[in-house]
Formats: C-alpha cells, sequence, structure tokens
C-alpha cells in the first residue's frame, strides 16, 4: 500500500499496527478517507454505514490494496444495532482500540427556524446520543486493550 503522499518516516509517527478501528459512517466522504489512512497506517478497520453492500465495497477494496479491513452495517440511531456492531467487532479482531464517531445526520437544510422537533430529535440522536452511547459500549474493550498494552 505505498502512496506517494506519504513520506517513508511518515508510519513511525502514526504506527497504528494491530490496532482495531471502528469508524462511523465510514462508507463515503471524510468516514471512508479516513478508513483508508487507518488502514494505510495499519489498523484493522471496521467500515461501518447504514448499507452492508456500501460497508463490504469499501472493506473490499482496502483489502485488495494490502489493507485489512470488515463492514459492519449499524444505523448509529438504534442501540440495539450499535451494540451488534461491538460484539461483530470484537468477535473479528478480539477488541477495540480506536473508535471514530463520523457518522451524522441533518435532515434539515436551511434555517434552524425550519427544523421541526421531530427533526431536531433526529439530529440529537445521531449527532449526540450514538456517539456518547457508542463511546460507552467501546469503553471496556479500549480500557482492557490498554491495560494490557501497560502490563
Amino acid at each position: 500500500m505505498e502512496n506517494s503522499l506519504l513520506l517513508p518516516t511518515e508510519k513511525s509517527f502514526f504506527d497504528l499496527t494491530g490496532k482495531v478501528a471502528i469508524i462511523t459512517g465510514a462508507s463515503k466522504g471524510i468516514g471512508e478517507d479516513m478508513a483508508r489512512v487507518f488502514a494505510r497506517f495499519g489498523a484493522k478497520v471496521v467500515i461501518n454505514s447504514r448499507k452492508q453492500d456500501a460497508c463490504d465495497a469499501l472493506a473490499n477494496d482496502i483489502k485488495a490494496q494490502g489493507g485489512e479491513a470488515t463492514g459492519i452495517a449499524a444505523h448509529v440511531g438504534d442501540m440495539a444495532q450499535l451494540q451488534q456492531l461491538v460484539d461483530k467487532t470484537i468477535a473479528t479482531y478480539g477488541g477495540i482500540d480506536i473508535l471514530v464517531n463520523n457518522a451524522a445526520s441533518n435532515p434539515v437544510f436551511g434555517p434552524s427556524l425550519d427544523c421541526d422537533g421531530t427533526a431536531f430529535d433526529k439530529i440529537m440522536q445521531a449527532n449526540v446520543k450514538a456517539p456518547f452511547e457508542l463511546s460507552k459500549l467501546c469503553y471496556p474493550s479500549m480500557k482492557a486493550r490498554v491495560v494490557a498494552a501497560l502490563s
């Protein structure tokens, strides 16, 4: 996975070899770019978005470039699906080291006055509650891996 934009010494400053990273909202845009960079620097990347086919397409592309990735679909607004995301990640890779809460929602494009209560609730669910809850779900695995690494 050689990239002309990376100097040979850069990996030593940002080596993620063996680390497991979940990236939400990773099937396109900034999330996709983060997934590619994390994989380039050695992380095992879990590609998350709502659609399994989109997750798998990026994971397969990363694997074709020599990285390690798997796609796990989950809607960040659904707490049961977040639990499944964490459980499947741990089952696949043995734990979690990094969480990037990138997924977000904004169903209203325009003035805040156009945002009704239903839209506001959706924004708060996806952009505030989901990252908070997913962080709590990942914490035990992340803490255990840090403690093990320091032992």
